[in-house]
């Protein structure tokens, strides 16, 4: 009964997990659109772009804090072109996509590592079953060692 729970709560975990890369990654797309097409820089724009909430990307300190900085950005100077997406960071483009592709890959680790614990409490689970079936035949043996000769 409790290797269902627990086989369910990993994959609750697992899915949930992939649901936060896969906003993660929606928002960050969304951002980049965002400024490609001059549109302003707001949370309610690249949220309607993302398909995600204004509150999610928020709740995401370094995109809050982009978004906060872009629209600033683009008060201050006002209309004119659109920022550069490689360079939105003062980064060359290498190490933006360097570090997208870091997060995107430390969500499936994560992931990854949530299956793995839960597989190695399944084996856990195992070896003290194996064990006990251990100490019965022992017991067994030390009652009535003529089982053994049969």
């Amino acid at each position: 009964m409790s290797q269902g729970r627990d086989r369910q709560t990993a994959a609750l975990r697992q899915a949930a997990a992939a649901k936060a890369a896969r906003a993660r990654q929606a928002a960050e797309k969304a951002l980049r659109q965002v400024i490609k097409s001059g549109e302003p820089v707001t949370f309610a724009s690249v949220a309607r772009a993302a398909q995600v909430s204004p509150h999610y990307l928020r709740s995401q300190p370094d995109l809050a804090e982009r978004i906060s900085r872009l629209r600033a950005a683009q008060t201050s100077s006002g209309p004119g072109p659109a920022p550069d997406p490689r360079q939105e960071h003062g980064e060359p483009s290498v190490i933006a996509v360097l570090r997208a592709r870091l997060r995107t890959e430390k969500d499936q680790h994560r992931a990854e590592v949530a299956q793995l614990r839960e597989e190695r409490r399944e084996l856990e689970r195992k070896l003290a079953a194996a064990h006990a079936e251990v100490l019965r035949l022992r017991s067994t043996y030390e009652t009535n060692p003529e089982h053994l000769h049969r």
